[in-house]
């Protein structure tokens, strides 16, 4: 029993000194627990400070990529959009991929509005679906003669139920699909 009273009042000095140490540098809590466990690095820029990158975020937004053949999926809302908009600002040829024809063609109608110079297209792409993941992976090939940038965004959440190939759906569409 006092070993593990002991074993939190250490966790709980440690993560004290975190967040000291951070306001003492000016730091987030995300950039200073990469130091602590390293895994964290290169997940995600918030969670990695800048110097792990070897470049910083204004730099990485200033990148030209006229030229660049790249592909989004998830890419009519969130995170998904937000990074096709910003990769046709900066010259990208971006395929945005989503699931609802609709979404998909109003999100690329809404980027060549904000960026008149946008090169945009939509893609159906269902990952609920292996022969529909298939079917829009050849139409891109068709379309496209390489593929330079790949951001696998679209995911989903919700309770266990078998999609109609057999797979239990959330599996299937946050992993499976993606890697055909």
């Amino acid at each position: 029993m006092a070993a593990t009273s002991t074993s939190k009042m250490s966790s709980v000095a440690l993560v004290v000194a975190v967040i000291i140490g951070c306001a003492l540098k000016s730091q987030t809590l995300f950039h200073h627990l990469a130091n602590y466990y390293h895994p964290l690095i290169g997940l995600a820029p918030f969670v990695t400070p800048e110097d792990k990158y070897g470049f910083k975020l204004n730099q990485v937004q200033s990148v030209d990529l006229r030229g660049q053949v790249a592909l989004v999926t998830g890419a009519n809302s969130g995170i998904g959009f937000e990074l096709s908009k910003m990769l046709a600002s900066q010259g990208a040829y971006v395929t945005m991929a989503c699931r609802n024809p609709q979404r998909c063609f109003s999100a690329a109608d809404r980027i060549r509005k904000e960026v008149p110079s946008a090169s945009v297209s939509p893609l159906i792409l269902d990952l609920g679906s292996l022969s529909k993941t298939n079917r829009a992976a050849r139409t891109f090939l068709q379309n496209n003669e390489r593929l330079d940038i790949l951001f696998l965004n679209a995911g989903i959440v919700g309770p266990f139920e078998l999609s109609d190939d057999g797979i239990e759906h959330v599996f299937q569409v946050n992993l499976i699909s993606h890697h055909l």
